[in-house]
């Protein structure tokens, strides 16, 4: 977007918790009453509204000094007036702007004076480099986060500008609030870029660290699941065992009731053959127990 087509004020929505960065959408649903007069002005008047971050996301009214002075010239793609009251609406950034004044206008919202940021750039082989770096750190990180759809580090791979480049990735892959901000605060590419690749090896180290940490932890846990397994089994098999011998000491005692009761040969046979049956069962089963009932 051309310095000459950005009016020098503007209606003013200030965000919690987001950076709007030039080029990139921003889906909001905005609820304060200055914000969605402002963001109705902006659709009655060309669309245009300026996008600056509140430093504190706390602050409800937010005044001047409660706002970052860079911020984005967003054009309101579309805008949705919900039954409750809130505005839904979806952002495009175009351009970075710096706010030199803030005034309530007329209406209840604040307006804001603005000045276009120039981003000025020469490709180098400096900045073919670092753009470079950056599409394959920013490689890296899509592979370990897998958040973003596949064709993202094509797309990446593919944008010659380097100012496009430094906020396409700042806006996906840099999550800290604060980074954001001093990124949007860089105009100048060659800058950004060298900024950007700095932050973007943190995040990879960091993660990197968190994942050997979820490794390490699952492993330990997957270690002990099989320690307290194999524990459980040997209790099992050990108390099977002191179950057998046991059983073995009872059907020894049973042989000597019965050969020491000198019963008649008939009953004497019918005893072993109860016996034999005896052996083959488990030794808590209910066939067990009627068959030593027998036996008794």
């Amino acid at each position: 977007m051309p310095d000459s087509e950005i009016p020098k004020k503007l209606p003013l929505l200030a965000v919690r918790d987001v950076v709007v960065f030039p080029n990139m959408p921003l889906p909001l649903s905005v609820g304060r009453a200055r914000s969605i007069r402002a963001l109705e002005k902006a659709v009655a008047a060309g669309k245009l509204v300026a996008v600056v971050t509140q430093k504190k996301a706390s602050v409800e009214d937010p005044k001047e000094d409660d706002l970052y002075k860079v911020g984005v010239v967003a054009e309101v793609v579309q805008s949705l007036k919900m039954p409750e009251g809130t505005l839904k609406v979806f952002l495009q950034g175009l351009r970075r702007v710096k706010l030199s004044k803030l005034t309530l206008a007329e209406g209840d919202h604040w307006e804001a004076d603005l000045e276009p940021l120039a981003e000025p750039v020469t490709m180098t082989p400096k900045v073919e480099a670092l753009m470079r770096q950056c599409v394959q750190l920013y490689d890296q990180w899509l592979h370990l986060t897998k958040r973003a759809p596949p064709e993202a580090s094509a797309a990446a791979a593919q944008t010659q500008d380097p100012a496009r480049l430094a906020d396409t990735i700042a806006h996906t892959a840099v999550t800290k609030l604060a980074d954001r901000q001093t990124l949007l605060e860089t105009p100048a590419p060659l800058e950004r870029l060298e900024k950007l690749v700095v932050l973007l090896n943190a995040e990879l180290e960091v993660m990197s660290l968190e994942r050997k940490i979820h490794t390490r932890v699952r492993s330990q846990i997957q270690k002990t699941q099989k320690e307290y397994y194999l524990t459980e089994q040997m209790k099992a098999i050990q108390k099977e065992l002191r179950q057998k011998d046991d059983f073995a000491k009872e059907l020894d005692e049973l042989r000597e009731k019965i050969a020491a009761a000198k019963m008649p040969k008939e009953a004497a046979e019918a005893a072993q053959k109860e016996l034999v049956r005896l052996e083959k069962m488990m030794p808590f089963s209910p066939e067990a127990t009627v068959c030593r009932s027998y036996l008794d």
